[in-house]
């Protein structure tokens, strides 16, 4: 297991009374659907995030006030210290009173003088329909670790490494409790954590980092909504229901699932952190990771069918693309065509499995929005060097004749959008953020059209 500190995800950022950005990857499960609701029970997990970088964000700056404002597409949610918190905030502060109690943290009023942005977007369809991209673990990850950082300023820093020792359990604590008790925990590791990684489940539940060699072999995919979203909760109501009547089965399924999961073990290099000598065996290729995930499909699809989730796709993929439903039901799509293979030095390129998403192939051909690559990060931290608002305009018509002078017709937004200004992650100069842009762009041209 990851033994991670405060360094591994905040050092880059102010000591106090300064601006910041958060930022976690979506989170996927590529095998051990249910299993990981089992003590002891396994399963794989995939950090992904799309071609352009999008990611689950959390900006903090200095207020008179506290305020918490919420982002998805086509709805916003504010705050204030005047009405009840929101669900999440409040299994959040639950999370720091607890901490209070055990005399890890010094008790504090918790919400200071900040205004909190905290926007999911990246993890819904421009309609806002939710993608089964994990948006309330993001979110309440996101939140537990902005809290915590700023009640922990002007703390020893004994307590603080002490606190951000716990942080992952921390975290998975905060999301049970929003949950009302339930959820493995998958999901916060993997975003914390990102790239692939190994999951054990249990009251305390373990992640474990894979060697990058073997996320760097899983071919480029896509992500698309199957035909309709799934309640997890429901779903995991279902298997326990199932489980208890068939407790042979469970047994064998669990039993499954673990071989599965070893598979993909078995693909790490043996030397994974010697540099000086290289790997006895040969990296894993992409028909090894694709054979593996055919294995999981087989198994989620017959679980599925069990327990009255199915976890199956229609016809619409490509000819020879791979296809497989990810968690529980089939609200999201793996798709990986047949042209997005990475065979090894000359290894033949063979399909997958042809089974298929609700989607055309048309639709999953030309949506580029879909793209998703491995996240290699998980919870990524900055200073924002400034901050401010800027008004926008929608262009309607006129796109290219503006340039030389031509009337070009547009409306401006009606509100003004944040713009800030953080560190670039492969330079010294800062680059430029409109984290509320999309969504006002989106609601004008609405209202426009």
């Amino acid at each position: 297991p990851i033994a991670m500190t405060e360094s591994d995800w905040l050092a880059s950022l102010p000591p106090g009374g300064r601006s910041f950005r958060l930022d976690v990857p979506a989170n996927l499960l590529l095998c051990g659907e249910y299993a990981i609701t089992e003590p002891e029970g396994q399963g794989i997990w995939l950090a992904a995030e799309p071609d352009d970088g999008r990611r689950a964000f959390l900006e903090c700056h200095p207020a008179a006030s506290f305020g918490l404002t919420l982002r998805w597409p086509g709805a916003n949610s504010s705050w204030s210290l005047t009405t009840p918190p929101p669900a999440m905030l409040q299994a959040v502060l639950d999370g720091l009173d607890d901490l209070a109690s055990r005399g890890t943290l010094t008790p504090n009023t918790w919400l200071g003088p900040w205004s909190i942005e905290l926007d999911t977007s990246a993890f819904f369809s421009p309609d806002g329909r939710k993608l089964g991209l994990g948006s309330s673990a993001a979110a309440c990850l996101l939140l537990s670790a902005a809290l915590l950082h700023l009640n922990l300023i002007g703390q020893s820093a004994d307590k603080r490494v002490l606190i951000w020792r716990d942080f992952p359990a921390w975290s998975v604590a905060n999301h049970r409790r929003f949950q009302g008790g339930r959820g493995s925990g998958y999901d916060i590791l993997c975003s914390l954590y990102g790239g692939m990684g190994l999951f054990t489940g249990g009251s305390l539940p373990r992640g474990q980092r894979l060697p990058d060699q073997i996320a760097a072999r899983l071919p480029p995919f896509k992500l698309v909504p199957g035909a309709q979203t799934v309640r997890t909760g429901s779903a995991i109501d279902a298997w326990r229901i199932w489980k208890a009547t068939h407790p042979g089965q469970a047994v064998r399924y669990l039993e499954t699932c673990r071989h599965n999961v070893a598979g993909f073990l078995a693909l790490a290099p043996s030397n994974p952190g010697d540099s000086t000598e290289p790997p006895s065996s040969p990296p894993p290729s992409s028909q090894q990771i694709i054979a593996l995930l055919e294995q999981a499909r087989l198994a989620g699809v017959s679980r599925g069918e069990s327990i009255g989730v199915p976890a199956t796709v229609d016809n619409g993929v490509p000819e020879g693309a791979f296809a497989k439903a990810l968690g529980a039901g089939n609200e999201t799509i793996m798709v990986i065509e047949r042209d997005s293979l990475l065979p090894a030095s000359g290894e033949p390129r063979t399909p997958g499995s042809p089974n298929a998403s609700s989607l055309t192939t048309d639709r999953i051909a030309a949506d580029r929005s879909c793209r998703y690559r491995v996240a290699l990060r998980g919870l990524r931290a900055r200073p924002i060097l400034a901050s401010g608002l800027a008004r926008a305009k929608l262009l309607l018509f006129g796109e290219h004749v503006a340039l030389f002078g031509w009337p070009a017709v547009g409306t401006p937004l009606d509100e003004a959008c944040r713009v800030s200004f953080c560190p670039d992650d492969t330079a010294t100069d800062a680059s430029c953020r409109f984290p509320d842009l999309p969504g006002k762009l989106a609601a004008a041209a609405t209202q426009v059209l």
